[in-house]
């Protein structure tokens, strides 16, 4: 096993937040670009470093556009669309899927068995449950938890089938990490060096902003001015995951997003988990599998050398 830089200090040194998210400063002399799109819920903020010419801005600009719009049609649960279909599949039922679903689907297998199946994409009939109501048919609840798990997922290149007729797939806890490493692909392909990425708090960043060795960032306490954290990124991704945001379901009632895989219970010991990784699908699932998992467990996995901070209660 790798050697890892694990951190559990408490709120005084190692607990990090990914919104508010307060940009560091860069060297006045060096421009930087900024532009935004809202989708997945939230706004994607894209930093670009450099005297780029104009028409290669236009170029990020149209390909963020495009590609997180339709990454987004095929992975949204909230309305009809690939993903959906596919969870509507019965029972060992194999079926063809696009490349991207199954790009994620293979890194979500990964994580999920490195992570012992804290994070697992299974969930997807128990976040459709708690979606609706706060208080579900605990039978039917009983019965989707049972089909919850990523062994009962066999994916072969693009096909894919399941094992289990109430298991379905959700990607929340993935897709805009994996959604901003493809964009940060395409920007790099364009010879753009210097930029970071924000998606609602999963961050990657790709070269320096002019007077660092990386990207300065500022994280926030979710319910506290002060104090803030600062990391320096240098071609490295972060991402946070916890339930100090509350959703509202069908009928008005506030939902908490993270369910623990075996038992869907919603809260722990923690605020928050945040992980720093070499790519923002990496650091986006990790950091729902150590806000699950907490400390105790946590040690006991494979985390190779991602960093790991976590804000605690007290």
């Amino acid at each position: 096993m790798n050697r890892r830089k694990l951190l559990f200090q408490g709120m005084a040194a190692s607990s990090l937040l990914s919104t508010p998210f307060v940009w560091g400063c860069s060297d006045p002399n060096i421009p930087i670009k900024r532009f935004s799109f809202p989708i997945f819920g939230t706004k994607v903020v894209v930093l670009l470093r450099g005297d780029l010419p104009t028409s290669l801005i236009r170029k990020a600009r149209f390909h963020t556009t495009r590609m997180l719009a339709s990454i987004h049609s095929i992975f949204t649960v909230y309305q009809e669309s690939p993903l959906t279909r596919l969870n509507a599949t019965r029972a060992e039922k194999k079926v063809d899927i696009g490349e991207d679903i199954a790009d994620v689907c293979a890194l979500s297998l990964l994580y999920a068995q490195q992570s012992n199946g804290f994070f697992d994409p299974t969930v997807g009939a128990l976040m459709t449950q708690y979606r609706k109501t706060a208080n579900p048919n605990m039978d039917t609840l009983k019965k989707m938890r049972d089909d919850v798990g990523y062994q009962h997922v066999q994916l072969d290149g693009n096909s894919i089938s399941f094992a289990k007729d109430h298991t379905a797939l959700d990607f929340n806890a993935i897709v805009k990490g994996w959604a901003i490493d493809k964009l940060a692909d395409v920007f790099q392909q364009h010879g753009i060096r210097h930029f970071l990425i924000n998606a609602g708090g999963d961050i990657v960043a790709r070269g320096h902003q002019g007077n660092q060795n990386g990207w300065e960032v500022w994280l926030e306490h979710p319910h506290k001015k002060s104090p803030k954290w600062r990391f320096v990124l240098q071609n490295e991704a972060i991402a946070t995951s916890g339930n100090y945001t509350q959703h509202p379901r069908e009928d008005g009632t506030p939902f908490l997003h993270l369910l623990h895989p075996r038992t869907a219970a919603t809260s722990n010991e923690w605020i928050s988990a945040t992980v720093i990784a070499e790519t923002a699908a990496e650091a986006d699932a990790w950091a729902t599998a150590a806000y699950i998992a907490g400390e105790a467990q946590l040690q006991f996995l494979d985390t190779g050398t991602k960093q790991f901070h976590f804000i605690d209660k007290k």
